[in-house]
């Protein structure tokens, strides 16, 4: 569960196994094995989540 509440800019090559409530900026990566964004985060998901 990669990323929860980060500020983030990742450019990844590979796939993700687990992203959880990043607050903002921008992920890229070759894919994801799960996206979790829940709504009793501390903070709203302002982050594009990209797939290459």
């Amino acid at each position: 569960m990669a990323f929860e509440y980060s500020d983030v800019k990742a450019d990844l090559h590979g796939e993700v196994l687990s992203v959880k409530n990043p607050r903002s900026g921008e992920i890229v990566a070759d894919g994801y094995g799960e996206i979790l964004l829940t709504e009793d985060s501390k903070y709203p998901c302002n982050c594009k989540i990209i797939k290459r």
